[in-house]
């Protein structure tokens, strides 16, 4: 018995180890990364519907998510990261870099833009947000597969 402790050693390592690996595969992280984005996006988008009250420092922190994350983003598609682990990025991604890459960019301006807005009230804001609502909209139009 004592001959098998080694080799199970080897396995749970491996295990952890490949754990590991995934999640610091560029996909898992932008995936991530987006989702942060979307969550952010969801609570400015119920504020300025009224689903939920307008709270300046919430928008300010959200959008501070925003900016902050899509600022990291463009850097996590090397190439070989076309696939694997469920990416919907589309090869246009790599066709098209930079235009990838100024789309990322104006949403982070947009997003700057709202947050300077934000301590003014839903009524200042919410034109900035839905600003940054055509700039996502582009970019997943051209650059993100849509869910099957």
């Amino acid at each position: 018995m004592t001959s098998f402790r080694p080799l199970v050693v080897i396995l749970f390592a491996t295990a952890g180890l490949t754990a590991a690996i995934a999640q610091e595969a560029p996909q898992v992280t932008r995936g991530e990364l987006m989702e942060e984005i979307g969550k952010s996006t969801q609570v400015l988008g119920k504020m300025v519907k009224g689903e939920q009250a307008y709270e300046a420092e919430t928008a300010v922190e959200a959008l501070t998510t925003i900016i902050d994350d899509i600022g990291e983003f463009t850097a996590l598609f090397p190439e070989g990261s076309e696939t694997g682990h469920e990416t919907r990025a589309l090869p246009a991604i790599w066709e098209k870099k930079s235009e990838f890459e100024q789309h990322a960019q104006d949403l982070q301006d947009a997003a700057m833009k709202a947050r300077e807005v934000a301590p003014a009230g839903k009524e200042a804001f919410a034109p900035a947000f839905q600003e940054m609502g055509k700039v996502c909209g582009a970019c997943h139009e051209d650059f993100r597969a849509k869910k099957s």
